[in-house]
């Protein structure tokens, strides 16, 4: 209930909910990024789960979230890439 409160107070969280081990978090990247939900989290229980998979899955969101920003930023007059 911490954990879920906390994540739901930081602007741009939409939905949180909690099931055994994972966190499911709904968030409008304009406004906060999962590395601003990892932190918090980390803040809150000291570490994530470090294994390499869990690690790989974190840095393919990280970088998905780095091209969907650069591509908003760079949106042509027609709204496509080109």
């Amino acid at each position: 209930m911490i954990i879920r409160s906390k994540l739901q107070s930081l602007m741009g969280v939409k939905k949180v909910g909690v099931l055994e081990q994972s966190i499911f978090v709904t968030y409008d990247l304009i406004q906060v990024s999962l590395e601003d939900i990892e932190n918090s989290i980390v803040m809150m229980i000291g570490k994530l789960d470090g294994s390499l998979t869990e690690t790989i899955k974190r840095g393919f969101i990280h970088y998905t979230e780095e091209c969907e920003l650069e591509n908003l930023a760079h949106l042509s007059k027609s709204g496509g890439c080109h």
